[in-house]
């Protein structure tokens, strides 16, 4: 879903597979959950090479984000069970 001029109804998740270039476009991304008073949750994945622009935008935001490691992602998008897989596998090789 573009990050602007688009109204989805029932968008519960927004999912940014790379940061955006400014607080404006982040706050328009996750601003497609949480319409009309319905709460939402966002995940921004953070590459190595995007951890400057990410603190950067982060200093200028007026709110906390929550971060999370790599199991509490695979909880949050595929339940405990999808973690477990994971580690499971991790150990393995």
């Amino acid at each position: 879903v573009a990050s602007r001029g688009l109204d989805v109804s029932g968008v519960t998740h927004v999912v940014n597979y790379a940061v955006p270039r400014d607080v404006s476009d982040y706050t328009h991304r996750i601003g497609r959950t949480g319409r009309a008073g319905r709460s939402g949750k966002a995940l921004t994945f953070v590459a190595p090479a995007q951890a400057r622009r990410w603190r950067e935008l982060e200093a200028r935001m007026t709110w906390t984000v929550e971060r999370i490691d790599e199991r509490a992602a695979l909880e949050w998008f595929g339940g405990a069970e999808a973690a477990e897989r994971r580690e499971r596998t991790e150990r393995r090789i």
